[in-house]
């Protein structure tokens, strides 16, 4: 071996083999004639796929979309995948297509291992797995040096052909055959081979970065004699055999450096090897003014931002992203081959739209893998992010001249772009659209997970033929049933599909099956063409094609149907019964009576079921007798054939796949926790994207709302996403979010229900765990959504449920009988309407309430529907106060709940007939009366600027109360409040600022009623002077609310006392007050038992001071005060 040659062998992680062997004996299949073995290769080890069957089939010559790793075993331990998100410059299902050929029996197909210089090692294999709905990607960081141990599975592309069919991986999961084809998913055999991808080997700098000098000297004191260990597969027996296969050991030789990352290189996007060149000249041009018309410069050149561009010729340009700053590029500069819709490769074209990519995946959430659907809403079978890089590139081309692209794949480019993104659609009738409540709809996936009709989700991993839901009080020769097969996945005990399902249709069968990896339909045994059409009995078919997965609608003639989707060889079936058959079903999907906690055995209670709970008995008192069997057999077999009780084991330890398949599932959007651990359960255990396809499904169905149901719960991670609960709606459905439970903080404005257009229609809060949005009316029929978007960095989890909101009318009288009004639901309000009259002061009362304290519940709307008061309601009463009424209409009385709250009132209204009439100052006492509730009795009387009055108040009959007697000036302010308390009250003495017409207002609070005699005093204060030593002084208060002021000279530090004699009044404290020049209180003193004073203090400046005396309330009297020096 020559330098060069080395070099070319370590320039991309110096993985290779010494020696052609094959490793593993080939094994024959029973469902398809696909062998599968690994070879030493040069300089990469190779997958042989051999065709062993009977027939010609076709394969991909591209390990990209075929192949994927089911183990990878280094030093003894198990390498855990990291996720990338792969993308391409053309639709990969069409370029794979371009990449078929066709093996006659005993011919075979050689795929080179994919190892990149990449991931947290420096080296990495890299498969991508590849289903019409969704592509995922993985690398598993390998150490340069080491063996390796690869366990592989090859996948038939989940394309359309014509021609010969598609080679099948065998698998002894099942025997016998259908009528109408392959009985078996057979979409992913887990045979033992090595991976990777159909290119010609990379350049001998393709490394990364890495100079060729570095790899010389690495080379030159590095073994490079390699070391094979061959590892013979012991077939395993015929229930467990795993398929055709060998399981591979690859030592790689290489010095420690050559494990480590690629140094990265001051600019931050670079071209590795032979691409450096190119890529420069590009790059250059993209920076040049004009040369960006996408604008994804200013980011990508962000010195945090890390892009390696490496060299590809697999004739798939393509991106993959592992963290926002650490993404890299597959690209050929040479490659000008025709893109789909027959439009040239312009190679800086196709670097900037993967370079697009990169610009999206430097945000945290990354590209958006989800289906674009235009803005009429149809499924384009493009990738949200497909369409945004390919409109890219075309302002790229447009800027020069060259043709634009029209099409990605077989798909044409939506004009108008794609509508706002949802996480996922839900699968809905063509016809009919989306279930809206109260419509009930159960599903079971691909895998099967479960979401009966009631909302109880779990998992059912069972094998064999089970009822689905079938009409318990029905004929049986024409009852609603739904039946359906399920099988292990190929060499799997955890993980169970769906393959085939069966249905009676007013007494037609129709059957759904896989034939070719395609969809297959029966029709009372026969085949029926995928048009669709009407069936003998009544029934319909409607064919749906689709990008992501066709999908078959079968309509019974009472108004019930199922639709039956394909995702990589295994149906997922949602059932939507119609209303008769409520409460009459049994099966996997429970009885539809309202009630999920029946759905599932009693042992199961409200949790997730256990094993024993399910396995066997559950099962098995599902699984279908022959004699009950909608199903076609092929010659000598029968339900028993498919029937498989020992299946699932119970769960073993994780995999090592889960934090991969975790991640993955999160990139794409799952973000419903159920559905989360479900998702990352069928991943890790397949490595199939169609089971990732099918969880998206689940979400969207799953957690749909269920109307008045017992929450929906989704979360929000990663850091910064939103997530989106979609719901079918009507026009005039009134609709509440209820959030019964979060973790996410307190913060309004997260929460958003959004119409299909992702128009807002209100926003809501979440405080301290729950909150939602208030009331909607919905504005048409449609598609709506319920957006969760927290602030960056927050994590969490919101459990919400729709509740359908239905108000309750009525009629309320002024001064007529009381009226009961109450809100039954969530969201709904209580309204009673009445006739008022401009002027009209009225009066709120509630006697009784079942609803929870709080305020602004209840209020009166004016004609324009605008609130005009509100009112409390606290510890089962209420009221809202006096208002009068601006103009002559028809008002309302509101009863509006807070948040989820529910309950009723009583309501009575009155008309509240105010007392007017006058009172003298020091005149005699006036009787101020109120007879109806909200009333006032108003008092007025003349006063001066600069007069001081006080209110006394006497034989009162009003509730006991603060603040309900207050004294106003001219123009209505509230100059003072005061307190009837134990029959007598009064408002302290006050300070009139202006010439005018006071008054005095009793205004007993909430619904009081009565009277109190009230005499307003004039005030005059005693002014005089005390001096330090000199004789006492008789402080004299004459009139309630008057007080006595006496001054004198003070010295800062100067020590003085108050001594009090001879006292008339009242004792108490606080009755005496020492102030300073400013009026602040030094200090204060007590009159008891007709002595005391104020104890000596320290004067705390020189200046005036003075001695006060104000007894408070309405006390009269006198009092000997002397001014004494004190030490």
């Amino acid at each position: 071996m020559n330098l060069r040659t080395m070099l070319r062998g370590l320039a991309v992680g110096s993985v290779t083999l010494a020696a052609s062997v094959v490793l593993g004996q080939p094994a024959h299949a029973d469902d398809g004639g696909l062998d599968v073995t690994v070879q030493a290769g040069h300089p990469v080890p190779v997958v042989v796929l051999t065709n062993h069957g009977r027939s010609p089939c076709q394969v991909s010559t591209m390990s990209i979309g075929t192949i994927s790793l089911t183990g990878v075993q280094q030093n003894g331990r198990a390498i855990e995948p990291v996720a990338i998100t792969p993308s391409f410059d053309d639709d990969l299902g069409y370029t794979m297509g371009q990449h078929l050929t066709t093996l006659t029996p005993g011919q075979t197909a050689r795929l080179p291992l994919d190892v990149v210089a990449a991931g947290p090692t420096g080296s990495a294999l890299r498969t991508v797995s590849f289903s019409a709905a969704v592509i995922i990607g993985s690398l598993y960081p390998i150490d340069a040096g080491h063996p390796v141990e690869v366990r592989a599975a090859y996948s038939p592309p989940d394309i359309t052909v014509s021609g010969a069919p598609l080679c099948v991986p065998g698998s002894d999961s099942a025997s016998g055959t259908a009528a109408t084809g392959t009985s078996f998913p057979a979409g992913a055999s887990t045979s033992s081979a090595a991976t990777g991808r159909a290119a010609a080997a990379p350049g001998p700098a393709d490394s990364g970065g890495m100079s060729w000098k570095r790899w010389a000297v690495i080379a030159a004191v590095s073994l490079v004699l390699l070391a094979v260990a061959v590892l013979l597969l012991t077939r395993r027996a015929r229930r467990r055999r795993i398929g055709a296969g060998a399981l591979g050991v690859i030592l790689l030789a290489a010095a420690a450096a050559v494990a480590a990352p690629p140094p990265r290189a001051a600019a931050t996007v670079t071209g590795a090897g032979s691409a450096a060149g190119a890529v420069a000249a590009c790059v250059a041009g993209f920076n040049a003014p004009g040369g960006d018309p996408a604008g994804i410069m200013g980011t990508l050149n962000n010195p945090a931002v890390h892009v390696s561009v490496n060299l590809d010729t697999s004739g798939s340009n393509g991106e993959n992203r592992l963290d926002p700053n650490n993404i890299f590029i597959y690209w050929n500069p040479t490659d000008t081959s025709e893109l789909s819709g027959h439009v040239a490769r312009v190679p800086c074209d196709e670097l900037y739209h993967e370079m697009y990519h990169a610009f999206e995946d430097t945000t945290p959430q990354g590209v958006d893998v989800h289906e674009c659907f235009d803005q009429a809403g149809n499924p384009t079978g493009i990738a949200i992010k497909e369409v945004h890089a390919t409109d890219a590139e075309n302002k790229l081309r447009a800027s020069k001249n060259e043709p634009l692209r029209k099409q990605y794949g077989p798909n044409t480019l939506p004009p108008g772009g794609c509508r706002p993104p949802k996480p996922s659609d839900p699968l809905c009738h063509p016809t009919r659209g989306c279930p809206t409540p109260p419509a009930k709809q159960g599903q079971t996936t691909a895998d099967p997970h479960v979401t009966s009709f009631d909302g109880r989700r779990f998992d059912f991993q069972a094998a064999g033929e089970f009822v689905v839901t079938r009409d318990t009080a029905a004929d049986p020769a024409t009852a609603f049933q739904i039946q359906v097969r399920a099988q292990p996945w190929p060499g799997s005990r955890l993980v169970g599909v769906n393959t085939a399902m069966a249905a009676n249709v007013a007494g037609d069968r129709v059957e759904v099956t896989v034939a070719n990896g395609q969809m297959a339909v029966l029709v009372n045994g026969s085949p029926h063409p995928l048009t669709g059409g009407s069936l003998p009995r009544g029934g319909d078919l409607i064919y749906t094609p689709r990008a992501a997965g066709p999908f078959l609608t079968i309509d019974w003639p009472d108004g019930s149907y199922v639709l039956v989707t394909l995702f990589s060889r295994t149906l997922t079936l949602i059932v939507v019964p119609s209303a008769a058959h409520y409460g009459r079903l049994t099966g996997l999907l429970g009885d539809a009576d309202g009630n999920p906690s029946n759905d599932l055995p009693a042992a199961a209670g409200s949790s997730a079921p256990s094993y024993d709970v399910l396995y066997p008995g559950f099962a098995d008192s599902l699984r279908i007798k022959q004699a009950e069997s909608l199903f076609t057999y092929s010659t000598g077999t029968s339900t028993t054939t498919y029937t498989d009780r020992t299946f699932p084991d119970r769960s073993a330890a994780p995999s090592s796949r889960s934090a991969w398949a975790r991640a993955v599932c999160t990139a794409n959007g799952i973000t419903d926790p159920v559905t989360l651990e479900n998702c990352v359960l069928d991943l890790a255990n397949t490595g199939n994207p169609g089971l990732l396809a099918a969880s998206q499904l689940t979400q969207a169905v799953a957690t749909s709302f269920r109307m008045d149901g017992s929450g929906t719960t989704v979360a929000i991670t990663p850091s910064g996403s939103r997530t989106t609960v979609p719901f079918t709606g009507r026009a005039g459905q009134k609709l509440y979010v209820d959030v019964v439970a979060s973790t996410l903080p307190s913060a309004c404005g997260q929460l958003s229900l959004q119409d299909s257009t992702g128009k807002s229609l209100a926003t809501g809060c979440i405080i301290n765990g729950t909150g939602g949005i208030d009331a909607v009316t919905l504005p048409a029929d449609g598609a709506y959504q319920v957006v969760v978007a927290p602030p960056a960095g927050v994590t969490g989890t919101v459990t919400m449920r729709l509740v359908s909101a239905s108000d309750q009318r009525g009629v309320l009288t002024i001064d007529g009988p009381p009226v009961a009004v109450g809100v039954t639901a969530a969201g709904g309000v209580g309204r009673l309407t009445f006739a008022g009259t401009k002027g009209d002061v009225v009066y709120v009362n509630i006697p009784t309430a079942t609803l929870s304290s709080a305020c602004g519940v209840i209020a009166i709307h004016d004609p324009n529907d605008d609130v005009l008061a509100s009112g409390c309601v606290i510890d089962g009463q209420g009221s809202i106060d006096r208002t009068t009424l601006p103009a002559t209409g028809t008002y309302a009385f509101v009863l509006d709940p807070a948040g989820a709250a529910t309950g009723g009132v009583q309501v009575r209204l009155t008309r509240a007939v105010d007392q007017v009439g006058t009172i003298q100052v020091d005149g005699p006492a006036v009787a101020a009366t109120v007879s109806q509730p909200g009333a006032v009795a108003r008092l007025s009387f003349a006063a001066s600027a600069g007069e001081k009055v006080f209110v006394r108040a006497d034989s009162a009959t009003v509730p006991g109360q603060c603040g309900d007697l207050s004294l106003r000036g001219p123009s209505g302010n509230v100059l003072d409040t005061g307190c009837v308390l134990d029959g007598k009250g009064q408002v302290d003495a006050t300070l009139l600022p202006d010439d005018g017409t006071y008054s005095v207002v009793l205004d007993p609070a909430d619904a009081g009623i009565g009277a109190v005699r009230l005499r307003v005093i004039r005030d005059i204060d005693q002014q005089g002077t005390i001096a330090l030593g000199g004789p006492p002084v008789t402080a004299s208060v004459a009139q309630p609310g008057a007080i006595s002021r006496f001054t004198f000279q003070g010295t800062a530090g100067q020590k003085v006392a108050v001594i009090a004699s001879g006292s008339t009044l009242p004792a108490d404290c606080g009755q005496l007050r020492l102030l300073d020049a400013s009026g602040a209180v030094v200090t204060t003193g007590c009159l008891v038992g007709g002595a005391s004073g104020i104890d000596p203090v320290a004067l705390p400046a020189t200046g005036t001071f003075t001695v006060v005396l104000d007894p408070g309330d309405a006390a009269t009297g006198q009092v000997q005060l002397a001014l004494t020096a004190a030490s």
